[in-house]
């Protein structure tokens, strides 16, 4: 599968049109939006929809089972309501909105940073006890401002300093801002969309980051429109899963042979126009690793190597698995040598140690078949075919090796 696509491409563009949407409501009708009846319906608008997101990142748990969807849903949710909540104690001409506003955008900045970082699946207890340490650390930043007002006004004054547009803390900011999308293109190639969600939450941050100096409710806009965005992020996260479980193999964490077949019969989303490489790998004597060690072991070989393969192959290749223990690898836009590169690559990767489970070290080699689909009459299957032959044949010639097969034209 393309890569991009389960970044969430869709996601960020529509976050981009969002941020652009912002701007252009603000240019429109800026003096009807500065009002206080303006500010009581954003206030009430966006804890709704703050509380709606919080609520639908729990219950996303038990569907997706990501520690980032909960507390990335989490930290947005309550950083909402406590911005809101301070709007509402404001008294004429403080600025402490404006400083909670600043406050508001910096936290989402680093927690997008965290939460990309975090590993994507921990277990419920895990998962909720990370989500409430972020409620109570983005509480007491907010607690922060609700200090004497001589403490209080020198720490406001401090904020809008470092916010004013054109000064070294402020393109720092706007620096920090793009490593975090950058971040997010690294680490979150393959997250069915929560690159996407998270580098389009900053893009409609900056939106008003850059508008630091404008009046409060167009902060309060952007504040609302970013848990309504995060909303659609969330669902859409879900329903990429749900789409996903079909073709997935919940044991190995990759493709299943449904999503195989789906390739191989034209039927999936991954470009197969030539050049297009598919090997097919076995785990060498894997019977004997079950017949020595026990099933117990044998799964967990079998999940290591997996994921060893695929971090190897990775963003070039999409690992599936076939059937037992061989996995299939498709390389679209790879030409048989590149994907041969690669595969020996990968084999060093998976036979370079041990996997240890329960205190045993079990060493496990594969062997690889390869075949290329070099013009467009050649069908999949025969280019399966091929790999399959190439397979025997390096399992024939002593295992752990890398073989080439020939697609008949």
């Amino acid at each position: 599968m393309n890569t991009r696509s389960t970044w969430g491409v869709v996601l960020f563009l529509l976050a981009l049109l969002v941020a652009a949407g912002v701007y252009a409501a603000w240019a429109g009708a800026a003096d009807v939006l500065q009002s206080r009846t303006t500010q009581r319906t954003l206030i009430i608008v966006a804890v709704g929809l703050a509380l709606i997101t919080g609520i639908l990142s729990h219950v996303s748990y038990p569907r997706v089972h990501s520690l980032r969807v909960t507390m990335y849903g989490y930290g947005v949710a309550v950083t909402t309501v406590f911005f809101n909540a301070l709007v509402l104690t404001q008294s004429a001409g403080d600025a402490m909105p404006f400083a909670a506003a600043f406050v508001s955008y910096a936290i989402i900045i680093l927690l997008t940073a965290v939460v990309i970082m975090v590993p994507a699946f921990v277990g419920y207890r895990a998962t909720m006890l990370v989500a409430e340490i972020t409620v109570a650390v983005i509480g007491l930043l907010f607690v922060g401002l609700l200090a004497p007002f001589e403490m209080r006004a020198e720490m406001v004054s401090r904020l809008q300093a470092v916010a004013v547009p054109g000064t070294a803390e402020f393109w720092g900011f706007v620096v920090a801002s793009v490593l975090v999308v950058v971040l997010s293109l690294l680490q979150e190639r393959q997250s069915f969309g929560l690159g996407g969600m998270h580098s389009g939450a900053v893009a409609i941050m900056a939106s008003g980051w850059l508008a630091i100096e404008a009046p409060l409710e167009r902060h309060m806009f952007v504040l609302t429109v970013l848990p309504f965005y995060l909303l659609i992020a969330i669902l859409a996260h879900w329903l990429f899963r749900v789409e996903n479980r079909a073709s997935y193999d919940p044991l190995l964490r990759i493709y299943n042979r449904s999503f195989c077949d789906s390739v191989i019969q034209g039927r999936s989303r991954m470009n197969v126009r030539p050049p297009f490489s598919i090997a097919l790998i076995d785990l060498d004597h894997f019977k004997s690793v079950n017949d020595t060690h026990g099933h117990d072991a044998g799964d967990a070989v079998l999940v290591a190597a997996a994921q060893r393969v695929q971090k190897s192959v990775i963003p070039d290749g999409t690992v599936a698995r076939y059937g037992g223990e061989e996995l299939v690898v498709f390389f679209p836009h790879t030409s048989l040598d590149a994907a041969q590169s690669i595969l020996e690559r990968t084999r060093e990767a998976v036979s370079s140690s041990p996997i240890e489970h329960r205190g045993k070290s079990i060493p496990i080699t594969m062997s690889v078949g390869v075949a290329e689909r070099q013009e467009r009459q050649q069908e999949l299957t025969d280019v399966l075919r091929a790999a399959d032959g190439a397979l025997y044949t390096a399992k024939d010639a002593g295992r752990n090796r890398v073989v080439t097969g020939t697609v008949p034209r």
